[in-house]
């Protein structure tokens, strides 16, 4: 699956705009011409809107994501997994139950958002130190392997361990803190990670940013 954001890309036809059960409030996208970017939103306090787009299609586990994308200054894209996602009204998805894979000016985090009740719970699960060039187009890959997360950064790779990944969930990607752009979204078109597999006692992939 091959989806783009441009003005002409079929991102509209493929996904639902998604908000996370963190705000209340919702946003649009900016649609330009290759791109989609995040507003500066009242109703997020003047900040920038945290907006995604989830498939409305179920993947599980072993699928491989890739984005494009870019920030500037404090922005923060990312790739998601959703295994929670119910629309709304509105025909839009509210999530809780996540995991987002975020870049930004320093590198990326992983973050594990779980839902008791309607108590939203969120894990700092990674902090990766990889200093990335704002205002450039970066590819972000990730692989859900068992129950590790493979990621790689321009080609530079690393990992992590989820105890809990889900077994199914709807793949999205977001834009958050500031000025972001997504750029095309592909889901299960390459194997990227073939000669990534480096086990350490065959349980968990050796990092290597």
């Amino acid at each position: 699956m091959k989806i783009s954001f441009a003005k002409k890309g079929n991102w509209r036809d493929a996904l639902r705009r998604a908000f996370i059960l963190r705000f209340h409030a919702k946003a649009d996208f900016i649609q330009e011409e290759d791109a989609v970017a995040d507003p500066l939103d009242d109703h997020f306090n003047g900040r920038y809107a945290y907006i995604g787009a989830l498939t409305d299609e179920i993947f599980e586990n072993g699928t491989e994501a890739a984005l494009r994308c870019s920030f500037e200054g404090t922005g923060a894209p990312m790739l998601m997994f959703a295994e929670d996602a119910k629309p709304d009204a509105d025909g839009d998805f509210r999530y809780a139950a996540c995991i987002e894979v975020v870049i930004w000016q320093h590198g990326v985090n992983v973050w594990r958002y779980t839902r008791q009740g309607e108590i939203l719970h969120h894990h700092h699960a990674m902090a990766d130190f990889l200093p990335l060039a704002e205002g450039e187009i970066h590819d972000l890959r990730v692989k859900i392997d068992r129950k590790n997360l493979l990621i790689q950064i321009d080609g530079k790779g690393s990992s992590v361990r989820i105890p809990d990944m889900p077994e199914k969930f709807r793949v999205g990607a977001a834009l958050c803190e500031g000025v972001s752009r997504l750029y095309e979204l592909q889901i299960n078109e390459a194997n990227s990670f073939g000669d990534f597999l480096t086990w350490r006692g065959g349980n968990e992939p050796i990092q290597k940013f």
